[in-house]
């Protein structure tokens, strides 16, 4: 296609959402939009006025933070004649954050500092990751962080197997070193507990809140229990099958933030402490609220490509929707909060994520749920992702009907992903994969580089088809 026969829209970081959005550059009476939400809706208004031709929104260099997430449904379609792309403008990389900044820093003891975040009172808004200028830091944490050890990141505390008293109805782990608590934790309840099950127990890592402790015993009492892989209790009321030791950290309370870069959040006052890397805070303190940033329904023909997407929040290995099928330690478990992913995909067909960054999240990378077909993932990295890098996941019900209005399998079927680098994800769930595949069909996995992940470069999932192409992967250091 000419680019007469183009419809172009911009955005940039010095836009305004009243102005026309056809310039590249502000003029100082027009220019390029302000938000990606702006552009998606003057993309809609110009398909409702018959717009036939490729319509492109080109976005300018520069960090966006989303107070939503961008979500597009049928009416954002293209068609395979005139697609709809949103991408990077050339030679320049937009940022999408999912974060707030965090400013009005004082000094609270020491080198430590304090701010005021009311809206997390109560867990309201609570996260698990913290950023200085794209860097994430460290939360608070016993044992403390050992940056020279790249295999385990430092010392684990350990549990042991605890006796079967008749009192004990609740789930909790036993410190091993019975009243040897490092400190005395003003909050205990602000805390949470990152455990791996023993070498012997099939099972997932979790964050669990503390909801006690009793330090006489070395008792930590946890908000809700974690089963292994079939679906045991591992940390659970006595009399269990399995109740074992197990590896854990003890994060985000404050006596614990004793080192620079260290960071935690009190939910209860509403309060944020943090000591800087340098002991003097000079950068961008970003926060995370999102969990998904692009949100996709039902939309073809659509194409993202050219963007850094980064600074989401962390939720626990688990799946959120009830009647997701084929993917193991992934299914529902109540109350515990889903990790999300920066770009989710349902019913959705026809679509393009290329050359595209997903750093710094803290769930999946990329998600397709239910139906989805003939859709590209291709040449992107994804790092520093909490969970998984790309999931495939299929449902229960019999039958969907897909964007073309034909029916089709409640389930991924017929999408590449193709030339994706992955490493370094499953920092929060590390059953995670590079890519998971669940109840899907005819999928082709090819010619990805997958490496340092903590478990599976490429999961096969419970798919009860099996008809998936893997092909000319290269995977390095997994299953560590």
């Amino acid at each position: 296609m000419s680019a007469e026969a183009e419809a172009t829209f911009y955005v940039a970081t010095d836009g305004d959402d009243a102005w026309s959005g056809t310039l590249s550059a502000s003029t100082g009476e027009d220019g390029p939009f302000a938000t990606l939400h702006r552009a998606r809706d003057a993309v809609r208004q110009l398909k409702g006025e018959g717009c036939t031709d490729p319509i492109t929104v080109m976005v300018r260099g520069g960090k966006y933070y989303l107070e939503r997430t961008l979500e597009l449904t049928r009416v954002d379609s293209g068609t395979s004649e005139s697609p709809v792309t949103y991408s990077a403008y050339p030679g320049e990389t937009p940022v999408i954050s999912g974060g707030r900044p965090i400013t009005g820093w004082e000094a609270h003891d020491g080198r430590i500092l304090k701010t005021a975040l009311p809206g997390t009172r109560g867990g309201a808004w609570s996260f698990r990751q913290l950023f200085l200028d794209g860097q994430r830091m460290v939360r608070s944490r016993y044992p403390n962080l050992d940056p020279g050890d790249e295999l385990w990141n430092g010392k684990w505390a350990n549990s042991e197997a605890p006796d079967d008293e008749p009192e004990r109805t609740d789930p909790a782990i036993t410190w091993k070193e019975r009243g040897a608590f490092p400190r005395d934790w003003a909050k205990p309840t602000q805390g949470e507990v990152f455990l791996l099950p023993s070498a012997t127990t099939w099972g997932d890592s979790c964050m669990i809140r503390i909801r006690s402790i009793d330090r006489e015993r070395g008792l930590i009492r946890l908000a809700h229990g974690l089963r292994d892989f079939d679906r045991n209790p591992i940390f659970y009321p006595a009399g269990s099958q399995r109740r074992e030791p197990c590896r854990f950290v003890v994060e985000n309370l404050l006596e614990e933030l004793d080192q620079p870069g260290e960071w935690c959040l009190d939910g209860e006052d509403g309060v944020l402490y943090f000591w800087p890397p340098d002991d003097k805070l000079d950068g961008e303190v970003v926060a995370p609220l999102l969990k998904c940033l692009v949100h996709m329904r039902g939309t073809s023909h659509v194409r993202f490509s050219g963007f850094t997407f980064t600074e989401t929040r962390a939720g626990e290995p688990s799946s959120h929707y009830a009647d997701v099928e084929g993917l193991g330690a992934m299914s529902p478990q109540q109350g515990w909060e889903y990790s999300g992913e920066t770009i989710y995909m349902n019913l959705c067909s026809h679509c393009r994520i290329e050359n595209n960054t997903i750093t710094g999240v803290g769930g999946n990378g990329i998600y397709l749920r239910h139906h989805n077909e003939n859709n590209v993932i291709r040449g992107n990295e994804i790092r520093d992702a909490g969970a998984n890098g790309i999931v495939l996941g299929g449902g229960r019900h019999s039958i969907y009907v897909c964007t073309g209005g034909t029916p089709g399998a409640p389930h991924p079927v017929s999408n590449e992903v193709s030339d994706n680098v992955i490493h370094h994800t499953g920092l929060y769930d590390t059953y995670a994969a590079g890519v998971f595949l669940g109840l899907g069909d005819q999928n082709r996995i090819i010619h990805n580089w997958i490496h340092d992940v903590p478990h599976h470069g490429i999961n096969l999932g419970c798919s009860r088809y099996g008809r998936q192409y893997v092909e000319y992967n290269r995977i390095e250091r997994a299953c560590a």
